[in-house]
């Protein structure tokens, strides 16, 4: 695949994106792993820390949630974050 290393300012913080065609990790040189042909930060929750715990389906980031669920009671996920 090509390789082009670029970062983006994507709200209050500036996010390096890989955008490189992967079959396998050792492909990617940005990001660790390999996630559906392209390189991420995370195949899976267990690929996060307790900070933030949830593997994005969409960036092949780990944040802090995606939906409530992931949030204590009475919270709600907003931009990947838990708010009250």
């Amino acid at each position: 695949g090509e390789f082009t290393d670029t970062a983006q300012k994507v709200g209050w913080k500036t996010v390096d994106l890989e955008f490189v065609s992967c079959t396998i990790d050792n492909q990617c040189t940005l990001k660790p792993r390999c996630v559906d042909g392209v390189c991420g930060d995370c195949a899976s929750n267990n690929d996060c820390g307790a900070a933030n715990p949830v593997c994005s389906t969409v960036s092949h980031e780990c944040v802090e949630c995606e939906t409530a669920d992931d949030c204590g009671t009475g919270q709600t996920c907003v931009d990947n974050t838990c708010a009250p």
